[in-house]
């Protein structure tokens, strides 16, 4: 399956390998670095067997986690790049999750004014989401991707047998993205993501699921690639849901990115009932159903507020207003929805009081 995205192509094909070479023929680069982690680098990487047995390949493993995702790790794959000679013509294969694949891609973006990268996502999370758009960044002072820009790269070859390597919360990680992805499409799609758990999905299924996720999000970034309106869709669950995240990391019980969007969807989802027409009851069942598969993170009164103050950081704000997308409907998301944060707290305290424990 293929997918003709901004810039850029995705190819979702269980021979990675065949896929790899066909690629690197037309790209022609006269040295590739494969960025890794110590997870793909032992379980991920002998998919590549053949390309790393070549002379002008390179592999370099960077540390996991969002404390990595720093100004310190970007300086250490430029000192690879230039102590390896790296000039224009080189080429970075980013085999990884999310993080490693925005760290890699921005790492390649701005070494020598630009290189080009190649996308290979290992999780279903960096399958659904971070292969595809172009954004890149890194954390800066706490505050999640505050240092970034948009490249989109060359190819994203997405292997879905690379699932199999995933415990349970990194599936339901990647899970949540494409809940999000279905809620702000249709109802049929919600319908089927829904009833689904991942699980209990057989390897045949997963093409078409992954598939069906990335058409949606692609139909976004092809139409709003700088995300100046329509693509600000796609972040439903998100100005919530990194506050959570961020919040995590300083209570060092750090939530995946996945399970933050879904901590986040959940406040969200309550927001759109509040605000928009969402009906309030199908907004229960969706927050109930959202409940089961994710652990939330206990926060206090006084936590609330520091989410609130992460909030303001967010990219989305104008004019000193938190930005939210909320729904109207299922498969009917409203951008720039400015909340007071009087109502942001009513959320946060509907969570706080219905959560459970991490």
């Amino acid at each position: 399956m293929q997918i003709n995205s901004y810039n850029s192509k995705i190819i979702i094909d269980t021979d990675i390998s065949s896929s790899l070479s066909e690629v690197l023929s037309k790209i022609q680069a006269n040295k590739i670095c494969v960025i890794t982690d110590d997870n793909t680098y032992k379980h991920c990487l002998p998919q590549l067997n053949k390309l790393i047995q070549q002379k002008h390949t390179f592999v370099l493993t960077i540390g996991q986690g969002e404390k990595n995702k720093n100004i310190e790790t970007l300086q250490s794959i430029w000192n690879f790049f230039q102590s390896n000679q790296f000039d224009r013509n080189a080429l970075v294969i980013n085999l990884g999750g999310g993080l490693l694949l925005d760290i890699g891609g921005f790492a390649a973006a701005t070494y020598n004014r630009g290189i080009k990268f190649i996308h290979i996502p290992t999780t279903l999370l960096s399958m659904v989401d971070a292969s595809i758009g172009g954004k890149l960044g890194f954390n800066f002072n706490g505050i999640k991707n505050q240092i970034g820009l948009f490249q989109v790269p060359e190819f994203v070859l997405i292997n879905p047998i690379f699932l199999r390597t995933l415990d349970k919360r990194q599936l339901s990680a990647g899970w949540a993205e494409m809940v999000k992805h279905s809620l702000i499409d249709s109802e049929d799609h919600a319908r089927k993501i829904l009833k689904q758990t991942p699980l209990k999905i057989k390897d045949s299924e997963w093409e078409e699921l992954i598939y069906n996720s990335l058409k949606v999000k692609n139909y976004y970034v092809t139409n709003d690639p700088y995300e100046s309106g329509l693509r600000k869709a796609l972040n439903f669950g998100h100005t919530a849901g990194h506050a959570f995240e961020s919040l995590s990391i300083e209570k060092n019980e750090p939530l995946l990115h996945g399970e933050a969007v879904a901590n986040g969807l959940m406040c969200e989802i309550y927001l759109s009932a509040q605000l928009l027409e969402f009906p309030k009851e199908k907004a229960e069942e969706l927050i109930q159903t959202i409940r089961a598969s994710y652990k939330t993170l206990a926060i206090d009164k006084k936590e609330t507020n520091r989410m609130l103050k992460i909030m303001r950081f967010d990219k989305k704000n104008k004019n000193n207003k938190i930005n939210f997308t909320l729904l109207n409907k299922i498969g009917e998301p409203l951008i720039d929805q400015y909340v007071s944060e009087e109502v942001i707290k009513k959320s946060l305290e509907y969570y706080r009081h219905n959560q459970k424990q991490r």
